[in-house]
């Protein structure tokens, strides 16, 4: 079975960085309701790197070869998810 899509969506924005507006993404996760699914906004300087984090903890931590990137962060949930994000030394 498929996964929904939008399972992860980036919305572009501008954000503040050192002093200054630069562009930037609202990173939304997960397979239902969007809205309450913001896991952050980062610059764009900093999107693949976060990306690559959230797609690491993915591969690594999936509890099936079939679960959805969806299913994996409905079931994780966004403060989890930003909790392992923000201690990544990766």
């Amino acid at each position: 079975m498929l996964g929904k899509p939008a399972e992860i969506m980036l919305l572009g924005t501008m954000v503040e960085q050192n002093g200054e507006t630069v562009e930037g993404y609202h990173i939304y996760v997960g397979s239902s309701n969007l809205s309450s699914h913001h896991l952050n906004t980062v610059s764009a300087d900093e999107i693949l790197s976060f990306i690559e984090k959230l797609l690491h903890f993915y591969q690594c931590r999936c509890n099936v070869p079939s679960e959805s990137f969806g299913e994996f962060t409905n079931r994780y949930g966004v403060a989890a998810l930003k909790q392992l994000i923000t201690q990544s030394k990766l």
